[in-house]
This record gives structure tokens, C-alpha cells and sequence, in this order.
């Protein structure tokens, strides 16, 4: 495959050309041209191919490089292309015998090597294009993450999240240009980290900074390892404040700072986590976990209708009559592949259904407002399958004649609480099967002086696999 191969994408780190393996560096001297971005250029330094500066926004390029089809090219990416990187971009776009990878050292082997963690029990995430809530699901006492972040001003608005979302007490490693000379490590409790950049007038934000990451995953793509495994001194143990250390070589210097912000690009940070308010993992989390004008799924019927919906990697799920989003976000923790969509009528129950999604980390639920069974047939749901539909409001028989309608294997859940609603599940049980069963739940409550059980509505529950 490689010699029939007219394109090579190279992994490059922070040291330039002495961290590259022997054959990246043939594949670069044989290259008639190298493309990649201004920093990897400029870190590549002179050569005989001739050089072109990868446009931004980083889509932008794919036409570029496409137009050099059938000649020698080299790619610059950072460190290992296939890790939130540049790889699958491009390969995705050609033939198998096209291309070969050349990859280099990631930056999160880098900051774990760093550290002393096992790179297999830290959690790594590619947060440079995307918003800082994605760590909700994993911020628990005891977690270690390391996270690519889109440039030093990101530093503060994590700091800032996470002191915000109760986990202040964290210890952060900021780490800059990983592997090279200008590589630097600074290590803060996170509120500790915040107090001191607000003093220098650096913006941090507080709860969930959801703009840290903005952008496209394709527009920095290229930006977001470093690589080549070298030595640096150990990090000063520290309970406040930042620390920081450095490569000890002759003319070290922190990397480009951003506007305001001591910290500079590449930049990448290690979490370990410490505080309160880690998400349970287990469906039927409290109502107040979601914010709700009322229309929620209650706990402990949401923790019977997942267990109905039985939720498998990479499903999705239409949830029907979204209402506070609670059913289809905790469909989307059960597992980060799982994908859904929900639809619901109220537009302002649209918005906050999103804003919950969004705080919980699951930003990838998507929300169509509109009323079933119409809703189906907007644009967001095309050619989007089903494993599995709940229904939570809404129902009607024209919305359950056409979700009897979809594809075999589909596993459809419906709850009724009004005698209507309930006579509708009744006959369609009766005309498809599945299983009917009724929610009684009562909680105790005062009663005058002594105490006694204050009854829910019932729930009528329809469960069938098609």
C-alpha cells in the first residue's frame, strides 16, 4: 500500500525534525510538497519541497491538498493524527492505497509520562472545538484527565468551570508545547487558579463555560497534539497556588500567550479531580438534576422507562414529548455513543430541554420543536432510524399507527397518566403486544401530627419490541 501511496500524513512535535522517526524524515526530503499549518512549518524548518501554509478555517485546505492528487505530498499533523487529530479528515476522503500514516508520540502519553499516570485510567478528551460540559459526566472524585484545550485563554475558563460545577478542590497541570524547548508545566488547585489569574485581570467565567471550545472539530484539528517524549524536572508539590516548572535548556521561554493570559498555545491540562456533585450512574437521578417547569419524567418512573428502553452503544432514541429532556439525557449517559432526538411542542421547553442537555455534557442531543406525529417527518429525523422511541406526552392514534410502522426490532415505551391516554396503550397492546404495566408509587408525608402515604398518579406503561 505504501508505494502506490501519493499522500503521507507525518506527526510532528514541539522539537521539530530531531523527534521525527527515520522514516518521516524520508518521507519529507522525498516529498515535491509539505502542507501543514504555519506553527508545524515553522517548527519543520527549511527543506527543498516546496511549503504550503494550511488555510484556516481548516476546511478550507481539503480542496487545496485534493489538487495535488498523484504527487508526493507530506501533511504536517500534531502527534498521533488519529487522536482528535487530522487523520480520519482526510482519510476518510480517499482510497486506502492513497495514503499513509507516519504517526508521532500524543500529547496525552506526553502529560501522563509527565505525571507517572497510566495513560489506560485517564480519561482523554479532545476539548480544543468543544465546550468544556463534556467533562460533566467524568468529573467524580479521584478522576484523571488530560484535555486538549484551544489556547491559554481555555486554561482560565476550565479553571473557571470547574471551580464553578464544585470541583475547585481539583489539582491542575497546565501544560505548554509539550516535548520541546519551550515546554512548561504549571500545576494549581483550580480555584487557587482562578483567584490568581482574576487578580491579573484574566476572564474565568464560573459554572459551566460552555464557549471555551467553540468552533469546528475540523478547524484546529492540526493544532492539537505535541509529541516526542522528552524529560523534565519534577513537579513541585503544591496545596494552593500555581507552580511552575520548566525544561531546564539554556533559553527556555513559556510558549505564545494569548491576549491577557499567562498561558500560551499548544496547550494541553491534566485534572485530577477532587470535590462534590459527581453525577450518579445509574438512571432515575434526582428531578433537580434537570431544570423542569414541572413536565418531568419523575425519578423513579424514569428509572423503570430506561430500563424498558434498555439503552446499547451507538443506539438512538426518539424521545417523544421531550418535555425537561431528562429521559433522552440519560439515555445519552448510559453511553457516549448513544445519540437521540427529542421533540417537543413547547418552544420554551425546546430551549430549556437543550440547556440541560448542554450542562450535562451531552450537547449532542438534538431537539426538534414540533408535535408528533408531523415532527417525524422534519429534516433533523431523516433517514434517522430508530432503536428505540419513548414516548412521554403527546399521545395519539394516529402517533402510535405510524411508530407500529417502523422497523422491526424497534423497542417502543409509552407512558399514559390519564384513563384516555391509558384506553389508547390498552387497545394498541391488544393489536401489536407487548407488555402493559401499571406505576403505583406513594411516598410518605405528614399527616397532622403523624404521617402517612401521599399517592403519585398512576402510570400506565406499554413496552413492545416490534
Amino acid at each position: 500500500m505504501a508505494e502506490a501511496s501519493w499522500l503521507t500524513i507525518v506527526g510532528l512535535g514541539e522539537d521539530g525534525p530531531e523527534g521525527l522517526s527515520p522514516a518521516s524524515r524520508e518521507a519529507l526530503d522525498t516529498a515535491e510538497i509539505v502542507m501543514g499549518p504555519a506553527r508545524h512549518l515553522g517548527l519543520l524548518g527549511a527543506g527543498t519541497a516546496e511549503r504550503v501554509e494550511w488555510p484556516v478555517p481548516y476546511a478550507d485546505g481539503i480542496p487545496l491538498l485534493m489538487g495535488y492528487r498523484g504527487r508526493r505530498v507530506a501533511v504536517l499533523a500534531s502527534g498521533d493524527p488519529f487522536w482528535f487529530g487530522a487523520g480520519t479528515t482526510l482519510t476518510r476522503l480517499l482510497r486506502p492505497g492513497e495514503w499513509r500514516v507516519l504517526p508521532g508520540v500524543s500529547c496525552f502519553a506526553l502529560a501522563v509520562s509527565r505525571l507517572g499516570w497510566a495513560l489506560e485510567d485517564t480519561d482523554c478528551l479532545g476539548l480544543h472545538a468543544a465546550p468544556l460540559t463534556r467533562l460533566r459526566p467524568r468529573l467524580a472524585p479521584g478522576a484523571r484527565l488530560v484535555v486538549t484545550l484551544r489556547d491559554g485563554a481555555a486554561v482560565a475558563a476550565l479553571a473557571g468551570y470547574l471551580d464553578g460545577a464544585g470541583f475547585g478542590a481539583s489539582r491542575l497541570w497546565v501544560m505548554e508545547a509539550l516535548g520541546g524547548p519551550r515546554e512548561r508545566i504549571t500545576e494549581s488547585r483550580a480555584d487557587a487558579l482562578v483567584e490568581a489569574l482574576s487578580e491579573t485581570g484574566t476572564e474565568t467565567g464560573t459554572g459551566p463555560a460552555t464557549e471555551a471550545g467553540t468552533g469546528t472539530e475540523t478547524e484546529t484539528e492540526t493544532e492539537t497534539e505535541t509529541e516526542t517524549e522528552t524529560e523534565t524536572e519534577t513537579e513541585t508539590e503544591t496545596e494552593t497556588g500555581p507552580t511552575t516548572t520548566t525544561r531546564p535548556t539554556p533559553a527556555t521561554t513559556p510558549a505564545a500567550s494569548t491576549g491577557t493570559t499567562p498561558f500560551g498555545h499548544p496547550v494541553v491540562a491534566a485534572i485530577e479531580v477532587a470535590g462534590d456533585g459527581a453525577l450518579p450512574c445509574v438512571p432515575g437521578r434526582d428531578d433537580a438534576t434537570f431544570d423542569h417547569d414541572g413536565q418531568i419524567t419523575k425519578a423513579p418512573v424514569r428509572a423503570l422507562t430506561l430500563a424498558a428502553l434498555a439503552p446499547r452503544p451507538g443506539e438512538m432514541l426518539w424521545d417523544i414529548g421531550g418535555g425537561s429532556g431528562s429521559v433522552a439525557i440519560e439515555w445519552l449517559l448510559a453511553h457516549p455513543r448513544n445519540r437521540a432526538i427529542s421533540i417537543e411542542a413547547d418552544a420554551g421547553r425546546a430551549e430549556r430541554l437543550r440547556a440541560n442537555a448542554d450542562r450535562l455534557g451531552v450537547d449532542r442531543l438534538t431537539c426538534v420543536t414540533g408535535t408528533a406525529p408531523e415532527a417525524l417527518d422534519a429534516p433533523d429525523l431523516a433517514g434517522t432510524a430508530p432503536d428505540a422511541v419513548f414516548v412521554g406526552g403527546g399521545l395519539s392514534p394516529a402517533l402510535l399507527d405510524r411508530l407500529v410502522a417502523l422497523g422491526p426490532g424497534t423497542r417502543i415505551v409509552a407512558n399514559a397518566v390519564t384513563l384516555e391516554s391509558e384506553a389508547l396503550l390498552t387497545r394498541v397492546r391488544q393489536a401489536h403486544g407487548g407488555t402493559l404495566m401499571r406505576i403505583d408509587i406513594a411516598r410518605a408525608r405528614p399527616l397532622g401530627t403523624r404521617t402517612g402515604w401521599a399517592a403519585a398518579y398512576p402510570i400506565v406503561q406499554w413496552s413492545v419490541v416490534l
